[in-house]
């Protein structure tokens, strides 16, 4: 069933709570970090809707305003546009975003989002921006028009949350390939589709990765989580998070990690997570150990940024320096002082590290 926009707000699904969840928590340290730059941040919510749900649960514009309007005891400056499209909707966000508009926090602009975007660039000139884009289905992504968002990564501070919906990108291939066609850059997807070999999940798994590579033109890092029907193993939607500085994929890999299997597991007495997105530390010791091999010498921070985005969400921060802590323990690789707890730059190794006499 396919919910309209306004009926969508009578009360708070269970994915919108594991999705709001992860936004509400990643604004702090970004917000708290990126104003150390001595410059106003903006967030930016393209598909704002209401604000508030009928049932009282608060939305992404509102969360949005609330963190901003904490921050600010802590001298952090920052504003957020809030875009909705639907006169409606619009009109019912004006309503409960008053008390921030009227404390300049919130600008909410009524109109498309796509058609917004070149006046947002503009007023942003020289200000680093947080977009969150999450519409109804995959109308609003056509990926020429989000390139506008992306080539402002190459000036400044720009990082995306954006709601893939690989069901809605499914109808639409059927009904609509033009459209398609523009949102995924191309015809590429056909093939995959096409292709009878694969299993319904793999030509998920595989549409969802060759999606996130146009996004590498831009970014540097890149992770998405899947965002779940409660009872079912299949994903309603992809969160995907890109940003060109580690310290983001990091926070957003341990966050949306927690929120994922916190989601997953609630009220369950045994794991539900599917066993390919389980945190198994085995897996995580033989990727760390071929990594070593591959280049010699390698510091943590360098082994991290490599297999973090590769295995994003499915390992925590921590699980990566317990576990070169034990290999090291266990000499079954070395760190350059001997110690077992490192700092993330010094050098480790599958051989010893000649002492100072030795050199």
């Amino acid at each position: 069933m396919v919910i309209k926009p306004k009926e969508f707000f009578k009360s708070k699904r269970s994915w919108s709570i594991m999705k709001d969840r992860i936004l509400g928590w990643y604004l702090i340290p970004y917000l708290t970090k990126v104003s150390k730059l001595k410059k106003m941040v903006v967030v930016v919510d393209g598909f704002a809707g209401k604000g508030l749900y009928k049932d009282g649960s608060e939305g992404s514009p509102i969360i949005i305003c609330k963190t901003i309007e904490k921050l600010r005891n802590k001298g952090v400056k920052a504003v957020a546009i809030l875009v909705e499209s639907n006169r409606e909707c619009f009109n019912e966000l004006k309503k409960n975003i008053k008390k921030y508009e009227d404390s300049k926090i919130a600008f909410p602009e009524f109109g498309s989002f796509n058609d917004l975007v070149p006046t947002i660039i503009e007023e942003t000139e020289g200000l680093p921006v947080f977009f969150y884009i999450d519409p109804f289905g995959i109308k609003s992504l056509e990926f020429e028009k989000l390139e506008r968002i992306f080539e402002k990564v190459k000036r400044y501070s720009t990082e995306v949350l954006i709601n893939f919906n690989y069901k809605a990108f499914r109808r639409v291939a059927e009904v609509c390939p033009e459209l398609t066609k523009k949102v995924m850059n191309g015809i590429w997807y056909r093939e995959i589709l096409k292709n009878k070999s694969l299993s319904d999940n793999q030509k998920e798994e595989m549409i969802l990765e060759k999606y996130k590579d146009l996004y590498r033109k831009y970014f540097n890092f890149l992770g998405s989580c899947p965002v779940m029907y409660k009872d079912e193993q299949n994903a309603k939607y992809h969160l995907i998070f890109a940003t060109s500085h580690f310290d983001g994929l990091r926070l957003m890999n341990n966050k949306m990690g927690d929120v994922y299997r916190d989601f997953y597991n609630k009220g369950r007495l045994f794991d539900a997570i599917p066993p390919g997105k389980r945190r198994d530390l085995k897996l995580l010791e033989r990727d760390i150990l071929d990594l070593i091999k591959e280049f010699g010498t390698i510091n943590k921070e360098h082994i991290k940024k490599i297999i973090m985005p590769k295995l994003f969400m499915r390992y925590k921060e921590s699980d990566y320096n317990k576990l070169i802590s034990k290999l090291i323990k266990e000499e079954k690789i070395y760190s350059e002082t001997g110690r077992s707890r490192i700092n993330g730059l010094e050098l480790i190794s599958l051989t010893k590290f000649p002492k100072e006499s030795e050199k």
